[in-house]
Formats: C-alpha cells, structure tokens, sequence
C-alpha cells in the first residue's frame, strides 16, 4: 500500500503545482543553507580552537609569569627588610614565599610548557635555573649576614647599652661592621641583582612573545569574523536569486505573497534594513516570519555596532543563541574596543599628567618655598595617592623638601642618609620600590579621623645621567595600578631633568653673585684710594702753605732785626 502512494507521488509530483514548485524551493534553500552551516560551523571550529588557546595557554602563562615577577619581588624585599631590621620574621616569610608562591607558580609554568613554543620552553629552562640560583645565592646571602654581620651588630649594641664598655673595641666593631655591610651590598649587586635581572628578562621575554601570539590570533579571529560575514550575506545573496527565480515561476495567485520576501532580501542585498513584513495566509506565512527575524536581529546588530563605535559600551545586545556568529562576534569586537579605549584613556592620561607637571614647573618659581610643595601636591593628587614626600639630594644626603596629605602640605624636617631605609636603598640601587605588603612600623597615614598603614608604597629616585637627584615616595590606601607607577616613573625623570638644571642654575648664580662681590669690593678700593690721594694732595698743599707763610715770616724777622 506504501509503494502504491509513494508512486502515486510521483506521477502527481509536476512543477507546474504549487506544492511542488515549493518543494523545490524548500529542498534548495536546505541545501544553501546546510553548506552555509557546514561552513559556519568549520569556521567556528577553527575559531573555538583559537580561542580555547587564548584562553587556556597565552592568558594563564601571562598569569603565571606576572605571579613569578610578583613572587620574586617580595623574596628580595623581605630579604631587604631581614638585612636592615635583623628581624628573623623575614626569612620565614620568605621561604614560605619561595615555596607557596613562586615553587608553585614555577610548577603552573611547567604545565603549559609542552604548548608553547621551543624557545619559550628553552627560556623556561633557563629561568628555572636562575631562580634556583637566586635562591641559593639569597640562602648564601643570608648565612654571610648570620655568621658575620650579626654577631658584630649584636656585640654592638650590647657595647652600645652598656655603660662599662671599651671605646676602642665599639669603634672597632663599627667599622668592621661598616666593612662587612659593603661586602654585603657588593655580593647583593655583583650576585643577587645580576641573576634577578636575568630571569625577569627572560620571564619578560616569554610575556612578551604571548602578547604577540596573542595579537596574532586575535587578528586571525577578525579575520575569520570578516570571512564568516562575507559567507553570510554571499548566502543570502544566493538564496535571493534562487527565491527570486523560482518565485517567477509560481502562479499569479502567490505573485503578490511572493513579491514580499523578495522585496525584503532585495533590500537586505542592498544593505537596507526594512520594516517587518505582513504576516500572510498562504504558505509563505513561515519565510516571512523567518525573514522579520532576520530584520529583527540584524537591526539590534546594526543599533549596537553603532552604540560601539559612538562609545556606548554599555548598550545592552542579546544574541541569538551560542551558534549567532554575528552576534557573537560583535560582543567579542566590543570587548577588544573597550579594552582598546580603557588602555587610550590611560595613555591619555598619562600624557595629561606629564602635560600638566610641564605647565606647572613653567609657570612655578623654581626653589622657592612653594616650588616643592606644589609639585609634591600636583603628582599626590594626580595619581590618587594619600600622602607623599620629595627629598632631594643635598650634600651626599636626602633632605625632605616637601610632604603632602590628604589635601594639606605638611611642615616637616627630615634627612636621610644613603642606604638609611627604603628611600636611601632606592638612593643606593638607583631603581623604584613597590610594596604592596607594607610593615605596620614603616608609615601610618594621619587623618582627623584617624591613622591607619597604607596598602602600598612607591619609592622612585630622580635618576639623570646614572646620577641620583632625588627620591620621591608615596603611600595609598589604593594600590597603584601599572599605568600610575609608569605615569611617576616619566615624571620622575622629568623632575631629574628640573632639580638638575636648577642645581646648575643656584651654582652659577652663587658664583655670579661671588664675583660681582668681589667687583663691588674693588671699586670700594678703588674709591678710597682715590679719596686717599685727594686727602694727601690737600695735605701736601696745605703744608706747602704753611711753610711759604712760615718762610715770609722769617724773612720778615730778618728785614726787622737789619
């Protein structure tokens, strides 16, 4: 009975019917459309791999290695604080750093090394190794302060405490102690210093090339978007011309429903985003739903690319579903722009700041009483610090020239000598500290409401020419982000560049005004010499006078007495 029907199909089946004219369409707009999934969906395999990449590898390694540089920063800054306070704490902390942080983070590493690429994991390798020999050499660093500083220091203060002890022998201990901390800075810069400098470049390279793999295969996404789009409308393109030349050969009684679709892919070819079309009752009901949908979604796309590229990253868009290409791809395009705009704004804003310390170092009288003070004012409320301090270098010592706090300048006297310190070490190594630990001794931050230690401090030294001018320092409650510290960095070394001139400047004018002294002082001379000599010409002058009248006078007597 079924092979009965089935072949009574057949002999019904003509295209001069409407049913099977609209079979046909059915059966290649199915087609059009299963090759056009067929290469979405190929298109977004590639995609989804790309990304898994992105997100599984390059991001996470970028992660990793920032954790590293993070790590190793406070092994060497509790390493600093165990050196300057003897305080045993700091070792502990900094083997638990080694071992929770930066062991941990290493192993991470080693998990994404078989993705990466040969010279990344060679330069895994190496940067193993030199961790490993700047934890060996912190370990020999420290066994050199144990057996030798650390005796003296204690012999030291016991001799400093007591009141019976030798003078000879403390002042001995002092300068064996001042001995021992050169040969303890000397091994620190020849030693500890040239490793952690090898492996941050070397951790800085392997960031380095994941940002560029990175920009890499976010460009071969767009590009990947760009061929997906262009398959999408050469499809609906196609499927307009088949529609349209099928729709010619259905009979006049669905010219007028046919006429419809057509008009709304026709504009759609165009670029033109139509009204909804009028439902109808015939069988073509279902492509008009189909074809407002289209409409619907492709208004909403093109209403939220426009938002973008106003800047209204805000605007909400629902996509489809998870296989919306387009859709998707807006929302992965609008995320790259705002992260795009929010690194310009930083930019800018660096550029603002720079721009606007230029104007006030113009327009402010340089070393006078409010010159420090207007800088320190400027840079502590520019970057949304709470307080901040300049010293700069005066007679081989740092001296505090101006401190700001929650909006007032603070009178205070302060100097500090090279190595004495966060501020005389940044002095000595001539690079930034940051401390996003901070210890509850090292500063509180005063307010009318209370005090309380910062979440961070920032040491930057005012280096030109290898030649330290000064140090800036700031405390907030905020820690400070990359794009602040790069912004006190720059400003740094354009306040350098002012101290130094200004140095220059007071040394000439001191030397001027010495010389235009010593001009004033022989003329001084000269006048009185000159006032000298008129006196004695009067003088001479005068006895001249006396002695012809003294000489008329004898000869006067003379006359009388013949």
């Amino acid at each position: 009975m079924s092979i009965f029907k089935l072949s009574q199909h057949i002999r019904d089946f003509s295209l001069k019917k409407i049913i099977p004219k609209i079979g046909v369409m059915i059966v290649l707009f199915l087609t059009i459309l299963t090759g056009y999934t067929i290469g979405i969906y190929i298109q977004n395999k590639k995609s989804l791999e790309v990304v898994n990449r992105i997100e599984n590898v390059r991001i996470p390694v970028r992660a990793v290695v920032n954790e590293i540089l993070i790590g190793t920063s406070k092994l060497a800054a509790n390493q600093r604080g165990y050196f300057m306070s003897g305080d045993t704490k700091y070792k502990g902390e900094r083997l638990e750093i080694w071992e929770k942080e930066v062991e941990f983070q290493v192993k991470r590493l080693l998990e994404f090394q078989k993705d990466l690429s040969a010279t990344d994991q060679e330069n895994i390798n190496v940067v193993i190794v030199k961790l490993n020999q700047y934890k060996v050499v912190q370990d020999e660093l420290e066994q050199f302060y144990d057996e030798n500083i650390a005796p003296v220091q204690n012999r030291i203060q016991l001799a400093q405490a007591s009141d019976t002890a030798s003078k000879d022998a403390l002042l001995a201990d002092l300068l064996q102690k001042a001995k021992l901390d050169h040969e303890l800075h000397e091994l620190i810069y020849n030693k500890s210093r040239k490793l952690r400098h090898d492996y941050q470049k070397m951790l800085q390279t392997i960031k380095d090339t994941q940002e560029k793999e990175l920009h890499a295969e976010t460009e071969q996404i767009n590009a990947e978007i760009m061929v997906t789009n262009s398959v999408m409308i050469s499809a609906l393109i196609i499927a307009a011309i088949v529609w349209a030349g099928l729709g010619y050969m259905v009979s006049k009684s669905l010219k007028k429903s046919i006429q419809k679709p057509v008009d709304m892919l026709t504009k759609l070819q165009a670029g033109e985003l139509p009204d909804d079309i009028q439902p109808s009752e015939d069988e073509l009901n279902a492509i008009i739903a189909a074809g407002n949908k289209v409409i619907h979604n492709m208004k909403s796309a093109s209403l939220f690319a426009k938002n973008i590229g106003e800047g209204n990253f805000d605007h909400t868009f629902h996509v489809s579903g998870e296989n919306d290409v387009l859709g998707n791809s807006l929302i992965q395009m609008r995320d790259k722009l705002q992260q795009v705009t929010l690194e310009d704004k930083k930019r800018n804003w660096i550029t603002h700041g720079l721009a606007e310390l230029g104007d006030i170092l113009r327009k402010t009288e340089h070393m006078s009483g409010d010159f420090y003070a207007t800088i320190v004012s400027f840079i502590v409320k520019y970057v949304n610090a709470n307080q901040g301090g300049l010293f700069v270098t005066q007679n081989n010592q740092l001296e505090l020239m101006a401190c700001y706090a929650f909006n007032r300048r603070k009178y205070l006297t302060k100097t500090v000598q090279p190595g004495e310190g966060l501020v005389g070490q940044a002095y000595l190594e001539k690079e930034f500290i940051f401390l996003k630990e901070v210890p509850v001794e090292y500063l509180r931050v005063t307010s009318g409401l209370g005090d309380a230690p910062p979440r961070c401090i920032l040491i930057c030294p005012l280096v030109l020419k290898d030649q330290v001018y000064g140090i800036l320092e700031l405390a907030s409650f905020t820690v400070f982000g990359e794009h602040q510290i790069e912004l006190v960095k720059k400003l740094c070394e354009q306040l350098a560049s002012v101290v130094s001139t200004e140095q220059i400047n007071q040394q000439t004018a001191r030397l001027l005004l010495a010389s235009q002294q010593q001009a004033e002082e022989l003329r001084a001379q000269e006048e009185e010499m000159r006032q000298n000599m008129e006196e004695l010409a009067a003088t001479q002058e005068e006895m001249f006078r006396k002695e012809q009248e003294y000489l008329n006078r004898i000869h006067e007597l003379e006359e009388k007495t013949v």
